[in-house]
């Protein structure tokens, strides 16, 4: 649980409210065409408190301001508390839950992509808004303000399976990868490397450069095994130790699939290079196809 503290002009030395925002449960509503994120949150007030007065004041919040940001940018989008919201400080002795809404668009869910490269989403959130307070013979309108930024990491399995699949942004599936299972240590690092850039130039749009470390991938695992592509002959060698009809069909597919990736080798400018057009929706094919490969490769005895 991550928690940011409201402080007010008017008070002195206590932060009256605390609000939590619980992490793991953020989510994504509706849809690419109007994705909003959910940020569920508790909230806990304490009173107004001055060294000049002789007793704690109530105040009322009737709704809270805020945005949210990425790493280096100053300011991504807007929040907005839920028609109801409003925080009262004589509910300070047990915590209220709520929820905040981010209106986004899919210009911005790319540009948290690329800030997010295929790990964790590392987002910053400020809070402000302008209260009513009760004291005596008088109200007072003051502001209440965070700090500075509250820093929010989502776990990429949150991020990826409660927000970008939500959003059908991109159907991102989570596939675990074995590395280092085995004496031959199948998957080399270098791999791993290629697979994880296949995965951002997904994200970002871009199906030629996907499809090419993909292909990068394959050829880093036969470079390690003293091949210079990954051909036929690769492919025996590193299924061998399944039966041998179940090895040649393997050993054909998974060497049609690198023969596939190659459409996404093929650099504009070349000469007599043909420039054969790519889909989002052909990379979508192509790094799932992939994902699968390499993870099972990585189970290999």
């Amino acid at each position: 649980m991550d928690t940011i503290e409201l402080h007010a002009n008017y008070s002195s030395g206590n932060s009256p409210i605390e609000i939590t925002v619980d992490t793991p449960k953020i989510m994504g509503l509706g849809s690419l065409y109007a994705p909003t994120l959910l940020i569920p949150v508790a909230y806990r007030c304490n009173q107004l408190r001055r060294d000049d007065q002789d007793g704690p004041m109530d105040y009322i919040l009737p709704e809270i301001h805020g945005c949210l940001a990425v790493r280096g940018e100053d300011r991504l989008a807007e929040l907005r508390g839920e028609p109801s919201f409003m925080i009262k400080s004589r509910d300070h002795y047990r915590p209220s839950y709520t929820q905040v809404y981010v209106p986004l668009d899919s210009k911005r869910i790319e540009l948290m992509e690329r800030h997010r490269s295929g790990g964790d989403m590392e987002l910053q959130l400020q809070v402000w808004g302008t209260a009513f307070i009760d004291k005596p013979g008088n109200i007072l309108i003051d502001r209440f303000h965070s700090n500075g930024p509250l820093e929010l990491k989502v776990p990429q399995s949150t991020w990826v399976g409660n927000v970008l699949n939500k959003w059908k942004f991109a159907q991102t599936h989570l596939i675990e990868i074995q590395t280092g299972v085995s004496k031959m240590e199948t998957l080399a690092p270098k791999a791993i490397e290629h697979l994880r850039a296949a995965e951002d130039h997904f994200l970002q749009h871009n199906p030629r450069e996907t499809m090419a470390s993909l292909y990068s991938a394959f050829e880093a695992l036969a470079l390690q095994r003293g091949r210079t592509s990954p051909d036929k002959d690769f492919f025996a060698d590193l299924l061998s130790s399944l039966p041998s009809d179940m090895c040649a069909k393997y050993r054909d597919l998974f060497r049609q699939y690198c023969i596939m990736l190659h459409l996404g080798r093929h650099e504009s400018g070349q000469e007599n290079a043909q420039q054969i057009p790519l889909q989002q929706k052909d990379a979508q094919l192509a790094l799932i196809v992939g994902q699968t490969i390499l993870s099972y490769i990585s189970g290999l005895d």
